[in-house]
């Protein structure tokens, strides 16, 4: 029997018990007897691209889905994905809420083989969403809370500036998804390479982090902290996005011990997180462990209608300008007449005197003028005197 005469039958079926029993499954029928429940026979991912194919509405495919206990395989969703005509993404959806049995392994290592597969599942076989992506879903009427799980659960690659973010209002997405997509999108694609870690015991710490389970990965990136471990940092990342913010804040205040400005890019997003708390630990991470190029991403929140976010803005800007100003050299004549000595443009070392604020005494400049240091650079050495 081919798929559409399957398909057919079934709904034949399911007529026929609701004219004879008033119900749309077994259940008393007006004669006094019983009537059996229809049997469930499962639909297979070429069942869903036939109907699809028919018009059948989603709606219809998903309840088919349901009352039939049907389970599908990763492989299964990829398929529907690629279907031609595509099979709509509230089913594709639907499929991932009923994924086959999977396979967890055999002994101590059945928990992870199992996690790293439910990984694989959730998102190892999706496409790539991007805002062009998001529009689309918008604009098909798929409701906030299913595009928010692909969000989640598939690879993204948005384009989360000033520009990208304005084109995404402009075609009627809320604020809810925006948001969505800047504490998704700018960490994913901005995270550093991993780094080997060769340590047994830092290694199991971070395979810890991936258990669905808050209270054994804050202890796992405590314990980290403590020891230290640098060499996680990379691995810590992606708990950022964790929709625990008790996680979230511990992995900041971890970076802030073991990461350094490699993290910051992943970190911004959460500038723009809806919980205040947040907010003030991520400027407070930023700031001890970030540079002068991370203060136009705080900026903004200086006119945050909060008082304690805007004073943290202040604080955290504050600490990273103390910082730059400090890390800077200032340039002494003998580095003025090194650097001319070894060829460097005339241009060049007047800017490095400029941007170190070097100061000049009446001494450094004669010796800059006994050297034969181009007069350009000395006279610029002259506006730097004391």
């Amino acid at each position: 029997m081919n798929i559409m005469y399957r398909f057919i039958a079934v709904v034949l079926v399911s007529l026929e018990l609701v004219l004879t029993t008033g119900q749309a499954a077994g259940g008393v029928g007006p004669d006094g007897c019983i009537r059996p429940e229809r049997p469930s026979t499962p639909i297979t991912v070429d069942d869903i691209k036939a109907l699809t194919a028919t018009g059948v509405k989603p709606d219809a495919i998903t309840k088919e889905i349901d009352i039939s206990q049907s389970k599908f395989s990763p492989q299964d969703i990829t398929t529907a994905q690629q279907a031609n005509p595509p099979v709509n993404a509230d089913v594709i959806a639907y499929m991932k809420n009923h994924p086959k049995e999977l396979n967890t392994g055999i002994g101590d290592n059945s928990a992870a083989n199992a996690q790293r597969e439910r990984q694989q599942f959730q998102s190892g076989n999706s496409e790539v969403l991007t805002n062009n992506s998001i529009v689309e879903l918008v604009k098909a009427g798929m409701s906030e809370e299913i595009v928010i799980s692909m969000i989640k659960t598939q690879p993204t690659k948005f384009d989360v500036g000033v520009g990208g973010v304005l084109l995404l209002k402009s075609n009627s997405v809320s604020d809810t998804i925006i948001n969505e997509m800047v504490v998704r999108g700018q960490g994913a694609i901005v995270a550093p390479a991993t780094r080997v870690i060769s340590d047994p015991v830092v290694e199991k710490l971070c395979e810890s982090l991936e258990q669905d389970n808050p209270g054994k990965v804050i202890a796992a990136l405590k314990t980290l902290r403590n020891l230290k471990a640098t060499e996680a940092a990379s691995r810590i990342l992606p708990c950022l996005t964790d929709s625990n913010p008790n996680v979230v804040r511990e992995t900041c205040r971890t970076l802030v011990v073991i990461g350094n400005q490699e993290a910051v890019p992943a970190i911004t997003p959460l500038l723009m997180h809806e919980r205040p708390d947040i907010i003030r630990e991520a400027c407070r991470t930023i700031a001890l462990i970030g540079n002068n190029d991370a203060i136009a991403a705080i900026e903004p929140l200086l006119m945050n209608s909060r008082s304690d976010i805007r004073e943290e803005a202040y604080k955290a800007i504050k600490k990273l300008q103390a910082q730059s100003a400090e890390a800077i050299t200032p340039v002494t004549v003998e580095d003025v007449k090194t650097l001319a000595a070894a060829g460097v443009k005339t241009d060049a070392i007047k800017q490095e005197i400029e941007t170190s604020k070097s100061k000049f005494s009446a001494q450094d400049i004669v010796a800059a003028q006994q050297a034969h240091v181009d007069p350009a650079v000395i006279e610029c050495m002259k506006s730097h005197s004391y």
